[in-house]
Order: structure tokens, then C-alpha cells, then sequence
């Protein structure tokens, strides 16, 4: 078994995922980060982690965070014992955050991570682009999380997909509770941001501006002891910013696929 069958053995055993591997020249875009982490990077691992079909098609706004907690971490977790691994074979690695910490400077305003992962999904072979400008997989469609690691290893690379799973239904478009999807892939990220994103940065910076400008104690306590102030502090907590996902839960691709059998998994 080479080593890069070793690699998705490994990640396979510890939840069922979709392993792909693309070459770092494969994302020119992310060269100066990617050389930034490991200079000599030859080889980007993607993981694919789906979302639990129920918990997205599910009304309730927690249940759908707490799904999505469990797949970044998940992803995290599968991430750094692969890297470990790699070091362990005489190789450099390591694993790159799927969402956040990222650069957060001025040139960036933390809206460009280290790696894209959803370009990563499309050349490594996992996924190609859906009208939601997000990696639709056969497997899974777009209900996944993504990350993974880089490494020096000069690992087999995966054949990118010959067919698009999107089936052209425009249900996503349709959908979109923002209007910020296009039509041919290409998404308005402001709309989509501000509505995705309801508690995120800009929801703090508001509410600090609102406390900062109010012109009496009693303006001020109703800011502070507010929904809002609470909603960020549970954002804050849990690392968890995302309310929509809308635009996965509709797409009909890929569902029904067969649960993972966790219990095999420890």
C-alpha cells in the first residue's frame, strides 16, 4: 500500500470520510500562504467530512450549529493525527485550519484562508463546482465541511471528477434566503455574509459602535443586555457564527446516501 493509500486508510478508520490529494501547484492562488506554512509543500491532502442529513433538514437553528461544530471538529482531529503520521514517516506536515483561526489583517479582514478548501475538493477529485459556489459532491452533495493539511510528501494524486454532480435544478438559487447566489456559481459574498454570518465580526463591531454612540447609561444597558449581545457571546463560545444553510439543505444531490456506521468507527 503506498503511502498516500495509507494516508485515506487511516482517516477512513477514524470516521468515514472522503479523502482527495492534489498537487500544491494546483492551488497557484495559495502559494504564498502555503509557502508561508511549510516551505516545500508538494502535496495537499483535502478531507471531506459530511453533515448528518437530518440535523440540517431540521428546524432548529442549534441542532444545525452543533452539526456543524461536530464536522469541523472532526475534520480538525482527522487533520492532525494525519500530519502526525506523515511526521512519524520522515515527512514535514501540518494540518491547515478549515475555517478559522485565519489571517485577520487589514489586507485580508478574515474573509481569505490559507487554503482554499472548496478548490482543493474540485482538483483532488472530490467534488466540482455547484451553481451555490460551493464543491458538490456525488457522495454527499454540498452538505460536507472541508479541510485537511499540506506535506512535503510527494503523495499519488487523485483524478479530478470527469462529470458535474449538479444537477442543474437552480433549487439553491431559488432558495437562497439572501438572493446572493447568481446563477452560474458565482456568489454576491457580501449578501451572503451578512445573512450567513448574522453574529459574526460586523455583528460585534455593531453592537461595540451602538454602545460606543449611545448618548445615555440606559441606551447603553439596553445594547448590552440584549439578545444580541447574548447571541455573539454564544458565538464567541463555541466558535460557531453560522446561521443558513440553506443552500446545502435543498440541493438534492447525494441524498439519501446510507448513514456512516459510527459505532465502527470508536
Amino acid at each position: 500500500m503506498d503511502l498516500a493509500e495509507q494516508i485515506k486508510t487511516r482517516a477512513r478508520e477514524l470516521w468515514p470520510v472522503e479523502v482527495g490529494i492534489c498537487s500544491a501547484l494546483a492551488l497557484p492562488l495559495n502559494k504564498a500562504s502555503l509557502d508561508r506554512m511549510l516551505p516545500g509543500c508538494r502535496s495537499v491532502v483535502c478531507i471531506m467530512f459530511p453533515h448528518a442529513e437530518t440535523a440540517l433538514a431540521s428546524a432548529d437553528l442549534y441542532v444545525k450549529q452543533y452539526d456543524t461544530i461536530f464536522c469541523y471538529n472532526g475534520v480538525a482531529r482527522i487533520s492532525h493525527q494525519l500530519a502526525r503520521y506523515l511526521e512519524m514517516q520522515g515527512y514535514q506536515a501540518v494540518a491547515v485550519p478549515a475555517f478559522i483561526p485565519l489571517d485577520m489583517s487589514d489586507a485580508t479582514m478574515g474573509m481569505v484562508g490559507a487554503v482554499n478548501w472548496k478548490q482543493a475538493a474540485v482538483e483532488s477529485g472530490l467534488a466540482s463546482w455547484g451553481k451555490n459556489g460551493l464543491a458538490v459532491s456525488p457522495l454527499f452533495g454540498p452538505r460536507t465541511r472541508l479541510g485537511g493539511l499540506i506535506t512535503t510528501a510527494e503523495l499519488k494524486l487523485d483524478e479530478k471528477l470527469d462529470f458535474s454532480p449538479c444537477i442543474n435544478c437552480n433549487l439553491c438559487v431559488e432558495s437562497c434566503p439572501a438572493g446572493a447566489l447568481l446563477g452560474d456559481g458565482w456568489v454576491d459574498k457580501k449578501l451572503c455574509a451578512d445573512h450567513v454570518l448574522s453574529y459574526g465580526l460586523r455583528a460585534l463591531t455593531r453592537l461595540l459602535m451602538d454602545v460606543a454612540t449611545t448618548k445615555d447609561e440606559a441606551s447603553a444597558k439596553k445594547a448590552i443586555y440584549s439578545y444580541r449581545t447574548r447571541e455573539l457571546w454564544q458565538a464567541l463560545e463555541t466558535g460557531n457564527y453560522y446561521y443558513c444553510w440553506t443552500c446545502q439543505s435543498v440541493c438534492p444531490v447525494g441524498k439519501g446516501h446510507p448513514p456512516a456506521d459510527a459505532d465502527s468507527q470508536g
